[in-house]
Parts: structure tokens; sequence; C-alpha cells
């Protein structure tokens, strides 16, 4: 279940009463989401926007036949891409979510803590935004985010990851701790660090000991100075 600070901070992102707010999730982004979906300008590119569009397929991965995975929920590269340049970069919305990341990100699994995962809410803005822009696109014309029906897409991609949540949630985590992972351009954490044996064994000890380093070898005199007892007396003075 998402907390519900998480519902507010992001709710408030796609309010209808947020005018400037609402606009920019979606302003500038129209390039991100359409490469990532392999979409251009061409016909065949807005009949492609066209077909994502009947079924929100935009969510799921796209396989080498053409078809796409309904198990993977919103693991369509297109939603860590947004979701990166949105939340992840330096816009002021990461800013708002890096400020409450420790409430945002939380794993939806007690015993791993540190698999944070993307929340549905977030998820969910992702989704919509992407629909408006293929909606563009479709059309070849721009329209004011968000959408008129923007509540109906809001409720069902949220309703889909509850479900999926319910179903299966050892598998909902999997795919929602990746999303975060892709989005943040974080490393998964390893479960446990190296030991001191771990980092120890690596190392040649022998070669260790016997390897001179530079700062233990003799200085080498500069020829530019005399030592002491070659000091000569300067001409015209007397010993």
């Amino acid at each position: 279940m998402e907390t519900p600070l998480t519902l507010l901070i992001v709710w408030r992102m796609v309010d209808q009463r947020i005018s400037i707010e609402r606009a920019t999730l979606k302003a500038g982004f129209a390039a991100t989401i359409l490469t990532a979906l392999n979409i251009d300008n061409s016909l065949q590119g807005i009949e492609r926007a066209k077909t994502l569009l009947q079924e929100s397929e935009y969510i799921y991965p796209e396989k080498a036949d053409g078809t796409f995975d309904y198990l993977k929920l919103f693991a369509n590269a297109v939603i860590h891409k947004y979701l990166g340049a949105v939340f992840f970069s330096n816009t002021k919305f990461s800013k708002r979510v890096s400020a409450k990341k420790g409430d945002i990100f939380v794993s939806s699994i007690q015993e791993k803590p540190l698999e944070l995962e993307i929340p549905k809410a977030m998820a969910a803005v992702a989704g919509c935004v992407i629909h408006a822009i293929l909606k563009d696109h479709a059309n070849s014309k721009e329209q004011d985010f968000p959408l008129v029906n923007i509540i109906t897409q809001w409720k069902a991609f949220l309703g889909t990851l509850n479900q999926a949540e319910n179903t299966n949630k050892q598998r909902y985590h999997k795919l929602m701790h990746q999303l975060y992972l892709n989005s943040s351009h974080t490393i998964a954490p390893t479960g446990k660090g190296l030991s001191t044996a771990d980092i120890v064994k690596k190392i040649d000890w022998s070669a260790f000991a016997e390897c001179k380093c530079e700062s233990e070898s003799e200085p080498t005199p500069d020829p530019k100075f005399s030592t002491v007892n070659d000091v000569s007396t300067p001409s015209g003075t007397n010993s």
C-alpha cells in the first residue's frame, strides 16, 4: 500500500488545481518518450502511436516479434527513462522528491528494506504523461495536460498495480524495485559487504613485502648543487 504522504506528494503533481506544475510534467519530455518508443514523425510513427494507445501497451516491454510481455507491468524502457528525467535529475520535482526520499521510496517486502521501489502513484503519473504525449502525436495536435480523462487513466493504472501486488507480492516487488534501480541509476544492494578475509585474499602479500616504493629509494643528488666539502671560495676573496 502507498503511504498517505506518497499519494499526497505525487497526486498534487497531477491535481487539476495546480495548472503550472502539472503542465511541466509533460512539457519538454516528448522527445524522450517518443525516442524510447521508437516513434518518429512519419506516417508509420503516427500509426504506431495510435496502436500503442489502444490498449495502453506502452507500459509493457516489446518482444522481438512485436508482441508485448504483459507479465512485466511498467517494464517498458520508456517508463524508467521518463521517471529518470523528471524525478531523478535537476528538475524541481526531483528536488522535492529527494527531500522526501525516505518516505516515498520504500520496499513493500518487510524482509528486504534496502530494495526500494517506485511507488504506484509515481508509476501512474508516468503512464498518464506518456499516454498524453502519444495522443498528441497520434492526433498531430498538442493538448493541455492533464487530459479530460486523466482520472480514468490514473485509476486504471493504480488498479492494475494494486491487483499485481495482491496477486503476487514477490513478483510485484521485483518489478517495482527494478523500476527504481533503472530510474534512479542506482546499483542494486548486494546484501552484504566483503569481509576482511575476502579483501585480504585478493592481495599478493609476498609481492607487497618485496615492493620498494619510490619514497623509500635513496634520493639522487641534484647536480646543480655541490656537497658541503666541494664549496669553492669565490674569486677575489681571501681564504
